[in-house]
Parts: structure tokens; C-alpha cells; sequence
């Protein structure tokens, strides 16, 4: 009987317990790595350096750190001197990455799902949405 009661009161604490968006940092999958700002274009959340090493985003249940590439605008920095992107460990993002070229861009309008995937829009008050 107390194996029983045991067995159920694991069942009950995983469905009651809220599913969190991440367990340890992770990285962007190089197959779904772009977003599309009418803009600015393409940007790739999972850009490689010149000797091929992954410098996107490494993401975490309570910070964003990395960098994202646009073609036509440069390096955007998601954890910039007196800024950078956070997560709620619920997915929720917060705060602000910062592009040289085009200023600070707000990732509050974006959460990542129970799939992994980027959802929502980030704001630039130079150009719009990404």
C-alpha cells in the first residue's frame, strides 16, 4: 500500500509541477536559427566566427547570453554593458541585446515554447520588428 501511495504521489508532483522552459543552457539549432525583419532582413541567432566556432546564443533558464548576425546591420550582443536579454525560467524573455548599428532591441515580446522555439517579436525603436 505505501508503494502504491508512493507511485501515485510522484504521479501527482510531475503533473503539478510546472514545466519549465529549460533544465541547463542550451544552443540554437543551426536549422532554425533565422528570424525575419521586414527591415533588416534575415538574422541568425546561431552564427559561426571565422574559424567555424558557434557564437550564438546560449540560452539558460534565467539569462541569454551570445550573439545573433545580420547580413545588412552587423553583430547584435545579448548580454552588452548595461543591458542583456533574461528568461523567467518559464520561457518569458526580458531585456534588452544591443546592435552597433542599430541600437537597442527589446526581447520582452518573446518567449520560447515547450518545443524550444522562439516566439513573438522583438522591438527596435530604429527599425521596427524582428
Amino acid at each position: 500500500m505505501k508503494k502504491i501511495l508512493g507511485i501515485i504521489s510522484l504521479i501527482i508532483f510531475y503533473f503539478l509541477t510546472p514545466n519549465f522552459a529549460f533544465a541547463e543552457v542550451g544552443i540554437i539549432d543551426s536549422n532554425f536559427s533565422y528570424a525575419w525583419s521586414s527591415n533588416i532582413g534575415w538574422v541568425n541567432f546561431a552564427p559561426t566566427d571565422a574559424n567555424k566556432n558557434y557564437v550564438g546564443l546560449n540560452v539558460s533558464d534565467d539569462l541569454i547570453t551570445g550573439e545573433a548576425w545580420s547580413q545588412n546591420f552587423g553583430w547584435i550582443h545579448f548580454n552588452p554593458q548595461n543591458g542583456g536579454v533574461k528568461n523567467t525560467k518559464e520561457g518569458k524573455f526580458f531585456g534588452d541585446a544591443f546592435g552597433e548599428n542599430i541600437g537597442w532591441v527589446n526581447f520582452s515580446g518573446v518567449i520560447v515554447n515547450c518545443d524550444g522555439k522562439f516566439v513573438g517579436q522583438a522591438t527596435v525603436e530604429t527599425v521596427g520588428t524582428i
